[in-house]
């Protein structure tokens, strides 16, 4: 028997791939670099509890990239994609 916390696992998993495609696109990514880079994503939200970690790694990898996009923003669209 499959239990809540399985799907939510899975739910989160699907939301972490969503938003670094979203981000990637922002980066440039295709291909091979923007499937590293969802699983970079991925790997990043169990650092800690909640969404916090992606949203430094996001936040992070934006400024390094020269992108003005702010963490609330990034916690807007985690909230779209259902975060």
């Amino acid at each position: 028997m499959v239990d809540d916390r399985e799907f939510r696992c899975a739910d989160i998993h699907e939301r972490n791939r969503r938003l670094a495609r979203w981000a990637g696109q922002h980066m440039g990514f295709s291909g091979a670099w923007m499937d590293a880079y969802e699983q970079e994503v991925v790997t990043a939200d169990y650092e800690a509890p909640g969404c916090e970690d992606v949203v430094r790694k996001i936040a992070a990898d934006f400024a390094n990239h020269n992108i003005a996009i702010d963490a609330a923003e990034i916690r807007a669209q985690i909230r779209r994609f259902g975060g």
